[in-house]
């Protein structure tokens, strides 16, 4: 089997649970990356006040509403929490961002840099209704300097009009947002109301960090809806979006799962049907763009009555596929991808397994303690394809999000559930390196 890495470093705090509903705790997720020095800083969200180890985080609690609320219990919220780490897993700071107007629960759902450099996080903000409804209310982007300072906010109400959000910040001063308008509500983000006449499509907003508008559109027209499933700013402007199975009015596929470019003006620049239409088929893919414009892909095509069929590849910005990997295990839905994160010579993965798994040729062999529930993975392949190490990730551990550096390296973070007698949760970040000494 694959060798596994070397631990070059690990950080976790262990948080106490404060009063109110099962949100009110500390977890990493929503955004992780490297800055130029090599330092990690990584988004989660956190319930009450908390002191990593650089001063009392303080999260108060909202007013209770008027009746008729039906609950004597107070409200949860939640607060974004950023924290910064340098090489060595050593904190630098940490940080709270607490729900705008009339939210109380914010959540991280990416992080990136402005064109300046600072940092931008985007969150997704909900609110209570007075029956006690929790819904959707805002999306909000912040930039932060690189001590924590908070140097701009802004929030777009968003109601109840948009659901299945997707974010990347991965390119510097440039925020994508898509999503799909679930009524007939007017969803205004800067340059008027974003229309949608026929409900349910899918719509994409170009944000700067700051939130200013670059662009929107709605995608695909009243008779052929484009049903996006994952898109990722590429160099220059560019939209690397796969498109899924799309049915019509009448149940029928009209198109297979595709992966198609977009120049800086949604220009169509090529595309490719990774598989044929099939009905009841379903693909999941993950993305990652490099910074020379590389796209990295790992996609399960399940299919009613067949083995799944699953695989890591990468194509070449103009389309043309360099290698490709498949991946065979012996469960159905027993190998799925969250995250990719490109280095320079690397990919890297980040997701979950059930029995036994294998890379290529029989190269990778993970076999997990307990067969009957899912674990965590991280593995790195080399340019090519050819695996460098692997590393199980169990449970009780949530293994959320994972960077990589330019050494290469890689940095996972995520969260434990919270003990069912104590109540207390914790949260890590560790460092996986070059390959373990035999």
């Amino acid at each position: 089997p694959i060798p596994q890495p070397r631990v070059l470093c690990e950080r976790g705090w262990s948080v106490s649970k404060v009063v109110g509903g099962y949100e009110d705790r500390a977890r990493l997720y929503g955004g992780a990356l490297v800055d130029p020095q090599g330092n990690l800083v990584v988004t989660g969200s956190l319930g009450g006040d908390y002191d990593f180890g650089d001063g009392l985080l303080d999260v108060p609690w909202p007013e209770q509403p008027a009746p008729p609320w039906p609950a004597p219990a107070p409200l949860p919220y939640q607060a974004t929490l950023v924290l910064k780490l340098d090489s060595d897993c050593k904190l630098l700071w940490s940080r709270v961002l607490l729900p705008l107007g009339q939210d109380v629960m914010r959540s991280p759902i990416a992080l990136g840099f402005d064109a300046a450099g600072n940092l931008g996080v985007v969150s997704q903000s909900d609110r209570y209704a007075a029956n006690g409804t929790k819904t959707m209310g805002s999306i909000e982007l912040a930039v932060l300097s690189m001590d924590g300072a908070t140097l701009s906010e802004k929030r777009f109400d968003t109601g109840y009009h948009t659901r299945n959000f997707r974010v990347d910040a991965a390119r510097p001063g440039k925020v994508l947002i898509s999503g799909q308008l679930s009524d007939f509500a007017p969803l205004d983000w800067g340059a008027g109301v974003l229309a949608d006449p026929t409900r349910g499509h899918n719509f994409q907003v170009l944000l700067t960090s700051e939130g200013g508008l670059l662009g929107s559109a709605i995608l695909g027209t009243p008779d052929l809806p484009l049903g996006l499933q994952n898109e990722r700013l590429g160099a220059d402007g560019e939209l690397i979006t796969v498109e899924a199975n799309v049915p019509d009015y009448f149940g029928s596929a009209l198109a297979g799962p595709t992966l198609i470019a977009f120049d800086a003006q949604r220009r169509e620049r090529w595309r490719h049907e990774l598989h044929a239409s099939i009905e009841n088929a379903e693909t999941t893919v993950a993305l990652a763009i490099a910074e020379d414009g590389r796209i990295a892909m790992h996609e399960r095509y399940a299919n009613a009555g067949e083995a799944d069929t699953s695989g890591f590849s990468e194509w070449t910005r103009d389309g043309a596929p360099v290698w490709s990997v498949p991946v065979s295990y012996t469960e159905r839905d027993g190998f799925s991808t969250f995250q990719l994160a490109h280095g320079a010579n690397t990919l890297s993965a980040l997701g979950s397994l059930r029995g036994d798994t294998k890379l290529g040729n029989g190269q990778l062999a993970f076999e997990p303690s307990y067969e009957s529930a899912d674990s965590y993975y991280v593995l790195q392949l080399a340019r090519g394809g050819a695996p460098r190490w692997a590393q199980l990730v169990g449970r009780p551990e949530m293994a959320m999000q994972i960077v990589t550096t330019r050494e290469e390296d890689v940095f996972l973070s995520g969260y434990e559930w919270p003990d069912l007698h104590t109540g207390v949760t914790r949260v890590f970040v560790r460092k996986y390196g070059s390959v373990a000494a035999e």
